[in-house]
């Protein structure tokens, strides 16, 4: 992503996996929790509001603990 932002040209990325959490921080793409379901929730693109509630917590949740737990492992192995 530096070497685009360096060139100041797009980026083009391909991965086997839908839509994440992990990519959208990488590429900054806003993720919308109203109508996109976790990765790893068994949730339709056609949720309630309890669904999606679960849905908004359960990926707060994760990017909570990527930032908390995650990161800061990484950071010691370096």
């Amino acid at each position: 992503m530096n070497i685009a932002n360096h060139f100041n040209c797009s980026l083009i990325g391909l991965s086997t996996f839908s839509s994440s959490i992990w990519t959208n921080d990488l590429t900054q793409v806003p993720m919308d929790y109203s109508y996109v379901p976790h990765n790893f929730a068994k949730l339709s693109e056609n949720m309630n509001f309890f669904e999606r509630t679960y849905n908004m917590l359960t990926t707060q949740y994760e990017t909570l603990y990527r930032a908390l737990v995650h990161y800061r492992r990484q950071v010691s192995f370096i």
